[in-house]
């Protein structure tokens, strides 16, 4: 996996940026392998005695969700942020900055 992440790769998120902010993070993240968080649901945690495949995958994934949360938190205003609620994951904060946008562009 590579480390190198340009921070100016994604312009933060504002009221008005969201389709190009969500294409800079897919790319982004595609290109650092870590979209694994946005794509795939998060795997049960493996039962003791598990496969090594199966415990790789688990942890690929934690490590990617960690990281895709970090970089996506770092590419949001405050202000578009304090209007999203705390998640676990990296896809359900895509999901809710998509809904944040809905419910703006609905008032």
């Amino acid at each position: 996996m590579s480390n190198s992440y340009n921070s100016h790769a994604i312009d933060p998120l504002t009221e008005i940026n969201y389709k190009k902010w969500k294409q800079d993070v897919e790319i982004v993240l595609g290109v650092m392998d870590l979209d694994l968080a946005l794509r795939d649901d998060e795997p049960a945690r493996p039962a003791e005695g598990a496969s090594t495949s199966q415990r790789s995958k688990y942890e690929k994934w934690q490590k990617a969700n960690r990281i895709s949360l970090m970089i996506i938190k770092k590419a949001i205003t405050d202000v578009v942020r304090g209007g999203i609620p705390d998640c676990r994951t990296a896809k359900e904060f895509k999901t809710d900055t998509l809904s944040l946008r809905r419910l703006k562009q609905e008032c």
